[in-house]
């Protein structure tokens, strides 16, 4: 990223976040995907525990006001996208085998997560060119390394404030991700957890080239 958006005075926020504004639209969403370990399976919507591509840039001791915290739930438009972002990420690139084993699947389960009735999420649009008609780095969605996301989320939960989160599209499968802020999680419903198996995997993966065993 050409400037480090957490390091912008006030004038210079306010400026970005204008900039930035084009991207927000409003959207429903039905029956996305999330995938998650079976142990968080009676809390679905909860945040994972690590660093992901739009997660706060600072830690609790760090934290400053214009670089706050907060927590993101990731979710997909399909199952294969989902395993994709969960389960395989970069592991088969020049792998001639490309077979996902029990082990690799057996410990998660899906939910299908929508927007309440009558209720939308509103986002920022990073698909289909919009970063580059707004000045967004292309680096904030689609780079493996995730400092670029971290700064850019950052930026938009603190000057964005009528943002519930991001919609990008995924970089292996180019399917739509959304991340959803915590401050959006009260818009939308999970349905009730799904056990990942042979058959289901198998048959969302099979398009991309994967054997599920």
């Amino acid at each position: 990223m050409g400037a480090n958006l957490s390091t912008l005075d006030p004038t210079q926020r306010d400026a970005v976040a204008g900039l930035f504004a084009g991207l927000i639209t409003v959207r429903s969403i039905s029956n996305y995907v999330r995938i998650l370990r079976r142990r968080y399976a009676n809390n679905p919507l909860s945040p994972g525990s690590g660093p992901s591509r739009f997660s706060p840039i600072l830690s609790t001791l760090d934290a400053l006001p214009q670089n706050p915290l907060f927590q993101v739930t990731y979710m997909a438009a399909d199952l294969a996208t989902a395993a994709y972002e969960t389960l395989i990420r970069d592991r088969f690139d020049l792998d001639l085998a490309r077979v996902l084993l029990p082990e690799d699947y057996g410990t998660h389960v899906a939910v299908n997560i929508s927007t309440l009735h009558d209720e939308v999420i509103t986002v920022v649009d990073l698909t289909d060119g919009n970063s580059t008609r707004h000045g967004v780095p292309s680096n904030v969605a689609s780079y493996s390394a995730h400092n670029d996301g971290q700064d850019f989320a950052t930026f938009v939960y603190a000057n964005m404030p009528t943002v519930d989160g991001l919609l990008y599209r995924s970089r292996f499968t180019n399917q739509l991700n959304i991340a959803i802020f915590d401050r959006g999680i009260h818009r939308i419903v999970c349905g009730k957890s799904l056990s990942i198996t042979q058959e289901l995997l198998g048959s969302a993966l099979r398009s991309w080239n994967i054997r599920v065993n």
